[in-house]
């Protein structure tokens, strides 16, 4: 597998070879430009990765039978959003995994969002969606507090727009949040938008979508 990329400095395309993956299915690059996470293929499952290209080493974030897929940083790269099947707010390693737990932790038929705090190297991730009969996919960040989304909440995919909000949960000792998301619709199309992607210094999207059977 290889990486193809131009580099402005030299003006001319360059290729470097990634090792240990059978397919690299989508990835993003860090603010700074240094390493960027994608979701990949190993031993026939999709997890999430962080790549460094500059020595050609990576880090596993993800490695259970769940798929992690479209995956972006946000908040400053500190923080990874994506899109999964999995039923619980945990990442383990399907080492870590008790025999009875793997029999009852099945994949949902449907994926939410999820947020891994990078930064923190946090096991316990923020659900971001709960939508048990909806599919969401291809989250961006779009401001501060804000991430944008596919959704097929109506039946066809549609990009929405999520205000994630806190609000205290208890108190003991320190202050405990419980953390939700408002959605909302922001297009309302009649065929599916197949993806999209936001630049967020211009606030443009970009989208893919089939118009006139192309």
């Amino acid at each position: 597998m290889h990486l193809s990329y131009y580099n402005l400095a030299k003006k001319k395309l360059e290729t470097v070879k990634i090792f240990n993956f059978e397919k690299i299915l989508d990835f993003s690059y860090s603010d700074d430009g240094k390493q960027f996470v994608m979701s990949a293929a190993q031993n026939g499952q999709s997890d999430i990765f962080v790549y460094n290209p500059g020595s050609a080493s990576f880090e596993q974030i993800t490695k259970d039978i769940y798929d992690d897929l479209n995956p972006k940083f946000i908040s400053g790269s500190s923080k990874i959003i994506f899109s999964s099947n999995r039923p619980n707010d945990t990442i383990r390693f399907m080492n870590e995994y008790p025999f009875n737990l793997k029999e009852k932790s099945q994949p949902m038929g449907q994926k939410d969002l999820f947020i891994y705090n990078y930064k923190q190297k946090n096991p316990v991730l923020r659900r971001v969606t709960n939508t048990p009969n909806v599919n969401e996919s291809y989250p961006c960040e779009f401001d501060k507090d804000h991430i944008c989304f596919l959704s097929d909440e109506n039946g066809i995919r549609n990009r929405y727009l999520g205000v994630l909000d806190s609000s205290i949960s208890y108190v003991d000792t320190i202050e405990h949040y419980r953390f939700f998301t408002r959605t909302y619709p922001i297009t309302n199309y009649s065929t599916n938008i197949q993806e999209q992607d936001i630049n967020l210094k211009s606030k443009k999207i970009a989208e893919v979508v089939f118009n006139k059977k192309k």
